[in-house]
């Protein structure tokens, strides 16, 4: 649960780096206007964005991945009940026919 937390407030963080980031970019295309932001910044935003990414990838395979085996988990339960379902409507049925066959 705590990774959860640190993912999601890593992602907001990551927002909001990159809402910064191209603010500062939209500065420096204006004709000529300079920069505030320094270049050892820029590399701190490129190398929180890259964490922030991995961050995010890792949290989203490891949720893809446990969400795919409580699938094939349900595909197998469902499997064995319907089994149990055909086994238990042939033996009603053989049952029924035993019964009507066994009167006349």
């Amino acid at each position: 649960m705590q990774f959860v937390r640190f993912v999601q407030e890593l992602q907001h963080f990551g927002r909001a780096v990159q809402a910064g980031f191209r603010l500062s970019h939209a500065a420096e295309s204006c004709g000529g206007a300079r920069s505030m932001v320094s270049p050892t910044m820029k590399a701190v935003v490129d190398a929180v964005w890259v964490v922030w990414s991995v961050g995010a990838s890792i949290y989203d395979y490891v949720n893809t991945n446990a969400m795919e085996e409580r699938i094939h988990a349900l595909e197998n339960v469902i499997t064995i009940h319907q089994c149990v379902i055909g086994a238990l409507t042939a033996g009603l049925v053989l049952l029924m026919t035993y019964i009507l066959l066994r009167k006349h």
